[in-house]
């Protein structure tokens, strides 16, 4: 009994809907991550992780569990990862969402291919560490409150980004513009001509987040190199008309009983380097762990 109440931990039954923070409206069709994890000896092993995709009328769920720890093994809870299918972010999983990689933030404005809005996406952590406490990013990365019967709002990716004032929690609405401002700043830079340049070089400027203006500004300066590396490169135009590839078709499931965890574009020929460049990784947390990490 003492065993069970000391190192026993419980993911109770988690019932919820995503919504559109601006227009509070069910998203449906949302990619749902639960993703539960404990360190043995610092390092991370996964106790269960299960997907969902959310339902017509935006609502999921997942089923509680007890997951039991060893005596010096920490419990780092649970989160639940919400993804929109039609963005490219770093991760689908996992207690981070992976925004901070400046490469996978949305370049494009407007709405998905089946005209609904494009969202970003929402990690709920439940217990260890939080990974940005005081930041905008726990707007997108958030504590997890009660789980049941809960309503989980998600920033859209907006072309109007007064529209944020839409939102009633200011700092969602907030956040809204932050991230929103970016966007048109990263949509903006293929753009060559000054005006498009200067206008960029202002969204990022109008951010006004220390970290994020920086990601801004750098990712601007290096689109600009690129593209000027483009003049000297005789190989450009070999990839201009070759359709690009989903990633996850060029790497199979599972290799060496090892299975594939991510898999990602990580230049599809606009950056200027005149090819096209995928990333897949495995692993696995057997004894011995195996990582594989492939790259076409």
């Amino acid at each position: 009994m003492f065993y069970l109440y000391a190192f026993a931990r419980f993911v109770p039954p988690i019932f919820a809907t995503v919504v559109d923070a601006i227009s509070d409206k069910p998203i449906s069709g949302a990619n749902v991550c639960l993703d539960v994890t404990h360190r043995v000896w610092e390092m991370n092993e996964e106790a269960r992780k299960e997907t969902k995709v959310a339902s017509a009328n935006g609502r999921f769920s997942f089923l509680p569990s007890l997951h039991t720890t060893g005596f010096l093994d920490t419990w780092d809870g649970y989160s639940v990862h919400i993804t929109d299918p039609e963005m490219n972010f770093g991760q689908s999983c996992g207690k981070q969402t992976g925004m901070t990689d400046g490469d996978h933030w949305p370049v494009y404005l407007g709405l998905s291919k089946n005209g609904t809005p494009k969202c970003f996406p929402v990690v709920l952590v439940k217990d260890g560490d939080h990974p940005y406490p005081e930041t905008v990013w726990n707007t997108v990365e958030r504590q997890a409150g009660f789980p049941f019967m809960v309503r989980i709002p998600v920033i859209p990716l907006l072309e109007r980004v007064e529209d944020c004032k839409k939102i009633k929690d200011t700092s969602l609405s907030d956040a809204c513009y932050k991230l929103n401002t970016y966007a048109a700043a990263m949509s903006l830079r293929e753009e060559q001509d000054k005006k498009s340049q200067d206008r960029a070089q202002s969204l990022c400027r109008d951010v006004e987040f220390l970290s994020l203006s920086t990601v801004c500004k750098n990712a601007l300066s290096e689109s600009e190199l690129l593209h000027k590396s483009r003049q000297f490169r005789g190989d450009y135009h070999f990839t201009s008309d070759v359709p690009g590839r989903q990633p996850q078709d060029l790497f199979p499931a599972v290799v060496a009983d090892v299975p594939r965890t991510t898999s990602s574009m990580d230049d599809d020929g606009s950056h200027g380097t005149g090819r096209r460049e995928y990333a897949g990784l495995y692993t696995s947390q057997t004894n011995p762990p195996a990582m594989i990490t492939v790259q076409i």
